[in-house]
């Protein structure tokens, strides 16, 4: 039974995280069943007493013989908010949901139903390019920058931006970082020497 071995295994004082590989489950199932048995006040020598269907009716209230089933969050909002910010991830969406309703979805739940919703809706639809090794060069711009480029007699500090390229099917990414975003730039860094050898290496 998994809320009576998250019991024994918390009274232990083991990990949430040790926990959820002992039994294998997320570890915010294991906090949020945690969560519901201190407020019912059930410990693991009251749940050794009871009987899989009584700790499952204590932990898991049920209304008219049937489980309480939470509503989806706003998983339009939060397909978009990952592709405008390519930093965040489910972990952080989730975290912030949790904090806007403390008894919404756990995490592995929240995962699930996204998963689902994205099939639901089309989002996993995506478009197979069959490409010849070596036949094509694949450049861009990439989207993160990093504050490196420094003026060693004034310390002021600038934004690198990096031109990246690849060739079709090759596992090796070659960069060059630039002080201007721009066609130029980028024509600049395709035409180096160095940057089209490495490209093929």
């Amino acid at each position: 039974m998994t809320v009576l071995e998250i019991l024994r295994l918390t009274e232990m004082g083991y990990s949430q995280r040790k926990i959820g590989d002992s039994i294998k489950c997320a570890k915010s199932t294991v906090g949020e069943i945690q969560r519901r048995c201190r407020e019912i006040g059930l410990s693991y020598s009251q749940a050794k007493e009871l009987s899989d269907q009584e700790i499952k009716s204590l932990v898991y209230p049920v209304y008219s013989g049937r489980r309480i089933i939470k509503p989806d969050p706003d998983f339009e909002g939060i397909q978009k908010a990952l592709q405008q910010d390519r930093n965040k991830n489910l972990q952080y969406l989730w975290e912030n949901y949790r904090s806007n309703d403390p008894e919404g979805l756990s995490y592995s739940q929240f995962c699930e139903r996204f998963k689902r919703w994205k099939v639901d809706t089309g989002q996993n639809v995506s478009m197979h390019i069959e490409r010849e090794p070596g036949k094509e060069m694949l450049i861009d711009w990439m989207g993160d920058t990093l504050a490196i480029v420094f003026d060693s007699i004034t310390g002021q500090v600038f934004k690198a931006y990096f031109f990246v390229t690849t060739l079709a099917t090759a596992v090796i990414l070659t960069s060059r970082p630039s002080p201007i975003k721009s066609r130029k730039a980028g024509s600049r860094a395709i035409l180096m020497p160095s940057f089209i050898m490495e490209a093929h290496r």
